[in-house]
Formats: structure tokens, C-alpha cells, sequence
């Protein structure tokens, strides 16, 4: 090797050492490269999860909200038909787009189980229609299928990495927006269509109450999971501090309502005598507010992902071209210099 170079000519060594330098200088470029787009593609599998799972939380919405008309139907009140049949319709329209989002995600095995949810959920709806279940009956095949749809949402953020988001703030979104406030939902879900059946039977119930009682305090736990994963999220990120204060303070404090009628009208209520109409339109709009944060959060770190993820793309584009700009500066040294040894 020592002669060999001892035998090179004088230009022929700069441009040896012209060509060890490039690659020094290529090796990191390409780590950088590669660490940069693994970075933008985990992004951009995670930001494809994002539609499927605000779907299967749109479905979840309308499910609830059957679950607590059909409750409200069986139990005795017939001018919850019209209503009940209407979120059916709605729920039937909702369960094909959240069937269509899964198509185009792109997983065969959440396909499957939404394919089943589909027919499961018009199994029973006709049934709560034909009235050929009880209310108790009704509520277990509700909640059981709402648990496998909470379910198929954890698998959506598994299978895009959703939870592996390396910005904080987006890690804590979604763990706010798809893990917390589904659970929220459906706790004050069930202490809704619990508290109509209790109401239209108009009898005090102790056991039936206290189970109301412990849908209260879980969704408290819900409550607090929720607002300590946004308070990170806000903290981390300016745009979601902006973007999520007043949402988030105004989704806690409806919460804390929430927590404090079913309390009161249900729980603790010595006589049961609040109108069951007045208790689920109430506690409807209250269950609203937690999924319209859920829905702002999942924007908000979508936009937040996308935005960082420019802000990449742009610096990989300007590192690369320094890169080369400072390679090809180099070369065209060496070749001039490779030239005046020459003459």
C-alpha cells in the first residue's frame, strides 16, 4: 500500500485525498438521511392511523347514544321511538364510513373485526326495534360491542405506531384523545343510559344506583388521565397550548356538571323523579363536549406531526445541498490544485 502510493503522482494523491474526504463526508450525510426519512415514513404510517380512529370514535358517539334511547325505549318510554330509530340510521350510515376508513388503512385483521362489528350492530339494533330484548339484555350487548370497538381502536394505534409519535406532545394527544376521553365517554355513556332505565322505572334502586355511583367515579379517573395527558401535550407544544386551553377548560368544567347532576338525579337521590328525557338530553350535550375535544385534539396533533415533519423534509433538502454545495466546492479545489502540480 506504501508504494503504491509512493508511486502515485502528486495530483493523483490530492484527488486520493479529495475522494477519502467525500466519503467521510458521505457516511453521516447518510445516516442523517436515513434517520430523517425512517423519521417522516413512522410519521406518516402514524398520521394514517389518524381517519380510521376518529372514525371508530364517531361510531362509538352514535352506539352510546343508541344505547341510551334504546334504554330509554325498553324501559317504557314510547316517545323515544322516533329518536332511537333515527341514531340507528345514523349509527347503520356511520358503522360503512368506519368500514371504508379501514378498507383504505389498508389491515386485514381490523377489517375483519369491522366487518363483524357491522353485523353484530344491525343484529341489534333490530332487535332493540322489534323489542325482543329486555333493558338489561340490551345494555350488555351494547357495552360489550362499544368495548370491542374501544378495542379496535387501541389496535388502530398500535398498528400505526400512533403512541410512538417521538414529538411529546403528540404521544400525549393521543393518549388523551384515543385512549382517555373514549373511556371517559363511556363511562358517562353507561351512567346515562343506566340513569334513564332507573328513571322511567321511577322506583328508588340502591344497587342499581350505586352501580351509577361507580360509572361516576371512574369516569372522575377518566376525567383527571385526560386533562394531566393535554396539560403535557400543552406544555410541550405552543400551537397545541393555543389551540387547546379554552377546549380543554371548558371540556373539564362540563365534566365536573356531569359528575355532579348524575350525582345528584341519580346516585344520591332519595326519590327518582327527574323527567328521564331532561336527564338524556343533558347528559348528552355534557358527553358531546369530551368528543368534540377529542376531535380538536386529533387535529391539532395531526397538524402538529405534518408541521414537524416539513420542518424535517426542509432540513434534510438543506443539509443535503450544503452537503453537496461543500462536496463539490471541495472537488473542483482539488482538481485545480491536482492541475498546478502538473505543469
Amino acid at each position: 500500500m506504501q508504494k503504491l502510493i509512493d508511486d502515485l503522482r502528486l495530483s493523483r494523491k490530492f484527488l486520493l485525498v479529495g475522494v477519502l474526504a467525500l466519503v467521510m463526508l458521505a457516511v453521516p450525510l447518510g445516516l442523517v438521511l436515513s434517520t430523517g426519512l425512517a423519521s417522516l415514513s413512522r410519521s406518516a404510517t402514524a398520521l394514517s392511523g389518524v381517519a380510521p380512529a376518529v372514525a371508530v370514535a364517531q361510531e362509538v358517539q352514535l352506539m352510546q347514544q343508541h344505547r341510551g334511547q334504546a334504554a330509554n325505549v325498553l324501559s317504557g318510554n314510547e316517545a323515544a321511538r322516533a329518536p332511537r330509530e333515527a341514531l340507528q340510521a345514523r349509527s347503520i350510515e356511520a358503522m360503512q364510513a368506519q368500514l371504508s376508513a379501514a378498507q383504505a388503512y389498508g389491515n386485514a385483521p381490523i377489517e375483519q373485526r369491522v366487518r363483524k362489528m357491522q353485523a353484530d350492530w344491525a343484529q341489534l339494533t333490530q332487535a332493540v326495534g322489534q323489542r325482543s330484548i329486555d333493558t338489561a339484555e340490551s345494555f350488555r350487548r351494547h357495552s360489550a360491542l362499544i368495548d370491542e370497538q374501544l378495542d379496535i381502536l387501541r389496535a388502530l394505534v398500535d398498528s400505526a405506531g400512533l403512541a410512538l409519535l417521538p414529538q411529546p406532545s403528540g404521544h400525549y394527544l393521543v393518549v388523551a384523545a384515543l385512549d382517555y376521553l373514549p373511556r371517559l365517554s363511556e363511562a358517562l355513556g353507561q351512567a346515562r343510559a343506566a340513569g334513564v332505565a332507573l328513571l322511567n322505572g321511577g322506583q328508588a334502586d340502591p344497587a342499581g344506583q350505586a352501580r351509577v355511583g361507580a360509572l361516576v367515579n371512574a369516569a372522575r379517573l377518566y376525567d383527571r388521565h385526560a386533562q394531566g395527558a393535554l396539560a403535557l401535550a400543552m406544555a410541550d407544544s405552543a400551537v397545541a397550548r393555543q389551540s387547546l386551553a379554552a377546549p380543554a377548560a371548558n371540556a373539564q368544567k362540563v365534566a365536573a356538571e356531569a359528575f355532579q347532576m348524575v350525582t345528584q338525579k341519580i346516585v344520591e337521590a332519595q326519590a327518582l323523579d327527574t323527567p328521564a328525557a331532561d336527564y338524556l338530553r343533558t347528559i348528552t350535550a355534557q358527553i358531546d363536549v369530551q368528543m368534540d375535544l377529542l376531535r380538536k385534539a386529533t387535529e391539532v396533533m395531526s397538524d402538529d406531526v405534518a408541521a414537524r415533519n416539513r420542518e424535517v423534509r426542509q432540513l434534510l433538502i438543506t443539509t443535503t445541498a450544503v452537503a453537496v454545495a461543500i462536496a463539490a466546492l471541495a472537488f473542483w479545489i482539488l482538481l485545480l490544485v491536482s492541475r498546478s502540480t502538473t505543469r
